[in-house]
């Protein structure tokens, strides 16, 4: 397999992302940087690099004559008055983001969509899916429903980038209130092909409803994330 990214690149990436799983917990030691030379098929200046890297994020704390630990998880930045959407997430945290749109359609609402949007049913809205991706990696599934209505020119071009973004900085209406219901699923044989893990691994599945100030909802949007890959943090204050 050809890598676009250099492999210390590549290998910071993956020990990022198995210290956020939780594969590696806080705590716990890596393998040597000969043992991880020899999982990547790299040398241990290689390693060393990507290591060192992750202890400049301060994700890992180096012990002299003992060893490497995890010393925290990478998170979510720590959220400001406004929400964080996923590409100023990903970008926060040095990971280049990509959006694929796989459905963009305009449907009739349901009567249940038409509740959730404060709708009349059988309104026109437009719904579409999105993989969202960083460093080449999909970590979320995306089902979004909103008012062809109150939103008249969403774009395939809009779609493709940060929906956030398009609009405070277009519209000059900003996300604020986000209303979750988060549930426990198991990976089906479809999404499990997907994100790259094994079926019936357990992920979850999160219906938001997002509003601006003024109670204005602005879509529903049902995101199936990669858990093992894309753990879902909280910070409470």
């Amino acid at each position: 397999m050809k890598y676009k990214t250099p492999q210390y690149k590549r290998i910071e990436q993956d020990l990022n992302e198995k210290i956020a799983s939780g594969y590696y917990g806080v705590g716990n030691s890596l393998p040597t940087e000969q043992e991880l030379g020899k999982q990547y098929g790299v040398s241990r200046v290689t390693v060393r690099k990507a290591l060192d890297n992750l202890v400049a994020r301060d994700l890992l704390i180096r012990t002299p004559g003992v060893g490497t630990f995890v010393k925290q998880a990478p998170s979510c930045p720590a959220p400001k008055a406004d929400l964080c959407g996923f590409t100023a997430e990903m970008e926060a945290m040095g990971r280049k983001t990509a959006t694929e749109l796989e459905v963009f359609e305009v449907i009739r609402a349901s009567e249940n969509i038409a509740h959730l949007l404060e709708i009349s049913e059988g309104a026109l809205i437009y719904h579409f899916r999105r993989r969202r991706l960083a460093d080449g990696r999909v970590l979320m599934l995306e089902d979004t429903f909103m008012s062809v209505d109150k939103y008249p020119d969403i774009s395939i071009k809009v779609l493709t980038g940060s929906k956030y973004r398009y609009f405070e900085h277009v519209l000059g209406k900003k996300p604020v209130v986000n209303e979750q219901q988060i549930l426990p699923v198991l990976a089906t044989k479809e999404v499990a092909e997907i994100f790259g893990i094994n079926f019936n691994t357990p992920i979850l599945k999160i219906a938001n409803v997002t509003r601006f100030a003024d109670g204005e909802i602005m879509d529903y949007t049902e995101d199936t994330l990669n858990s093992p890959y894309y753990p879902l943090n909280y910070i409470k204050r």
